[in-house]
């Protein structure tokens, strides 16, 4: 895990920047006049970027301008560079598992950066296309579980999803059977069965134990 500082002096694209990497269970670090160096990824506007040189701070990472690349971008990459040891992404992956709860697991460079379920479809696939349009990758591939027994409402899944990705990514099918077998502990945090399943699906990993 590498640091993530925000150095945005627009309020409201400071905001909306707070709110995403929230949702997205980063933590995040300020910046003021006592920093002198900062060693991971920094989020920064132009007059972030400006204070910074003024105050010769030195940044050991990586920078990521959100006035040139765009807020919701360059919070994405900060979601991910700040959790694979990669400077690059030529990859990114994400597994779907489908239910009553929608478990999404994002892979980068088969780093998993992050996992959640979700109730709500909709979200399930803003999440998606979120992490889908965020990143300038060669390989973008949406694997999907094809679910042993029929779930309700799948097909206009299904269909949502690939009206969502479109040709930015190539959208895969998986068998889940086991899929969520295994329980899957991240430091304290016990992964939920939709995640752990996900990740499974996106690793193309099934367990038949």
């Amino acid at each position: 895990m590498r640091d993530v500082v925000v150095a945005v002096y627009d309020s409201r694209k400071l905001v909306k920047i707070l709110n995403m990497l929230n949702n997205y269970m980063v933590s995040v670090k300020g910046i003021d006049e006592r920093i002198r160096r900062i060693h991971g990824i920094v989020i920064a506007d132009e007059n972030g970027l400006k204070y910074m040189d003024e105050m010769h701070i030195e940044v050991n990472g990586i920078v990521l301008n959100i006035d040139s690349i765009g807020i919701e971008r360059g919070t994405i990459m900060g979601v991910i560079l700040s959790r694979t040891s990669d400077s690059e992404i030529e990859s990114v992956i994400i597994g779907i598992d489908y239910g009553e709860k929608i478990g999404i697991a994002i892979l980068a460079n088969s780093d998993v950066v992050f996992v959640n379920s979700y109730r709500d479809k909709v979200e399930a696939l803003r999440v998606v296309r979120m992490f889908i349009d965020g990143v300038n990758a060669e390989r973008k591939i949406v694997r999907i579980g094809l679910p042993s027994k029929h779930h309700r409402g799948y097909d206009n899944f299904v269909e949502s999803l690939a009206n969502t990705v479109k040709d930015s990514a190539i959208v895969e099918f998986v068998s889940e059977n086991g899929s969520s077998k295994r329980k899957l502990v991240a430091g304290s945090i016990k992964i939920d069965e939709d995640s752990l399943a996900a990740v499974n699906i996106a690793l193309q990993r099934i367990y038949n134990d």
